[in-house]
């Protein structure tokens, strides 16, 4: 829980993030995302579309990065994890605003609406104006993230 909360810390004034995936022909595919949210059991959230490119890319990899930069404290976080794409009703309805109306016109009943749900296995964040970085996770301690996970029962894979 310490973890997540410092990672929440770190990332709490970034609204935006570049989310790194692997293209079926090995090449690195970044995009901008919005975090929805940083769950206390070590997923981050995101919407996306169910027939989009990234949905594809994870399909055929799940493995991915989040990258987040705020450059008015040189604060650079970067997490690593695994990614699945999950139709959840209850976190949708948690994290859904009506401005997603513009990527969604049928809101939460829209069909290409999916979850793209990141299991955190390490994060790294650089602090240029202390002049360092630091792993937030050690191995042992990401194991331990895992282990301790509860899954919610309503989370059905889409991939």
């Amino acid at each position: 829980m310490i973890l997540i909360d410092r990672l929440n810390e770190l990332i709490a004034d970034i609204q935006m993030c570049m989310l790194v995936s692997v293209h079926a022909n090995g090449q690195l595919h970044s995009r901008p995302m919005a975090t929805q949210a940083v769950s206390d059991d070590g997923f981050l959230w995101f919407f996306t579309s169910a027939h989009s490119s990234k949905a594809d890319e994870i399909r055929n990899n799940r493995e991915v990065n989040v990258a987040y930069s705020d450059l008015t404290n040189m604060r650079f976080v970067s997490v690593a994890g695994t990614c699945e794409l999950v139709r959840n009703r209850p976190t949708s309805e948690r994290l859904w605003r009506d401005e997603y109306k513009r990527w969604f016109p049928m809101g939460l009943d829209d069909p290409e609406l999916i979850l793209l749900k990141v299991t955190i296995n390490a994060v790294e964040y650089w602090d240029v104006q202390a002049n360092r970085m630091r792993e937030l996770t050690a191995i042992n301690e990401t194991v331990q993230l895992r282990d301790d996970r509860t899954v919610a029962t309503d989370d059905r894979s889409v991939a």
